[in-house]
């Protein structure tokens, strides 16, 4: 497969590059978002209670957590879709009936990248496909 599964124009073209860096940038943040909030618990009540409900921040923080990963999951398969349709050009005929199935899945909510584009929209209706629930306030 050519670098960041760019058809053409090697080190002309970007390809997926920028989707690789937005989701490790993305896995970093929920590295660094994944403490758990009962570590930020202060005492209330004067220093007379030691213990109080982290529960409505945790519900945020995994809230947020979860959208984040649906994002790189859906990098993940647009990377996986157009892998895929760059092998079969390259002549590979070897994927299973469910690889392809899920390519063509893909490929109803984003077409393949055949020359630099914005890919932001891809994800999204990607991550809308995967998680219809994404972005919801259920």
């Amino acid at each position: 497969l050519p670098p960041f599964l760019q058809p053409i124009d090697t080190g002309m073209s970007i390809g997926f590059m920028g989707a690789q860096v937005t989701a490790s940038a993305l896995v970093a943040e929920m590295r660094s978002r994944a403490v758990p909030a009962s570590m930020q618990s202060v005492p209330p009540n004067g220093n007379n209670q030691d213990i109080n409900t982290m529960g409505t921040v945790a519900a945020r923080k995994i809230s947020e957590l979860l959208d984040d990963a649906m994002a790189v999951l859906s990098i993940h398969a647009l990377a996986v879709a157009q892998a895929v349709d760059l092998a079969q050009v390259a002549g590979s005929k070897g994927f299973a009936p469910t690889t392809l199935e899920f390519v063509q899945r893909v490929r109803s909510i984003s077409p393949r990248l055949v020359e630099d584009r914005p890919l932001a929209t891809d994800i999204a209706r990607a991550a809308a496909f995967f998680d219809p629930g994404q972005g919801s306030d259920s």
